[in-house]
């Protein structure tokens, strides 16, 4: 019955439904992501995208966590701009107490890269948070070929996508702390 729904209702919304985790769809697709039906113009891109969307919205890939990157502790806090449909992340520098939110939607759109846009500092909870004068956009292409597996998604998405984040955003906080933008 529910491996009809694949086909009926679509695989995006039967794995909302049954809230399947990425466990659950390696027994069901043995061969991996390759085994759902490769939609649109974006193809396998698209469909990580919406795998990992539909992931965070049900609980399979960490909201808030923490992560070490060159000796220095941060805490990430993800969530999904309602406006824009993009994931952010507020990531908190623990020894400075300081933050920087950007938008960091890996899949974003269909496209296979991880765009990076900055959206603010924020010194602390009473001061608040300042918007850097000029815009601050990364892009980092990322290979699909990479995730075979749908636990391979869950696995990027709490350990590398971290990392690779930090690796863009890092040189920014003295910056940021120095009043430079």
């Amino acid at each position: 019955m529910m491996l009809d729904l694949f086909e009926e209702i679509g695989h995006i919304k039967t794995i909302q439904k049954f809230k399947l985790g990425p466990e659950s769809l390696d027994k069901i697709f043995p061969e991996g992501i390759s085994e759902i039906e490769m939609f649109d113009d974006y193809g396998k891109c698209n469909i990580i995208g919406e795998l990992v969307d539909v992931f965070f919205k049900i609980g399979y890939l960490k909201g808030k966590t923490l992560f070490e990157y060159n000796n220095k502790s941060y805490e990430f806090i993800f969530y999904n701009d309602n406006h824009t449909r993009a994931l952010m992340i507020d990531i908190i520098d623990l020894d400075y107490k300081d933050a920087i939110a950007v938008y960091a939607a890996p899949f974003y759109e269909g496209y296979c890269g991880l765009p990076i846009s900055v959206d603010a500092y924020i010194q602390d909870e009473v001061l608040g948070g300042t918007e850097p004068e000029e815009y601050i956009d990364y892009y980092i292409d990322l290979n699909e070929k990479n995730f075979k597996t749908f636990s391979d998604i869950t696995n990027w998405f709490n350990n590398d996508y971290p990392n690779i984040t930090l690796k863009e955003i890092n040189p920014l906080w003295n910056k940021f702390r120095n009043g430079m933008f």
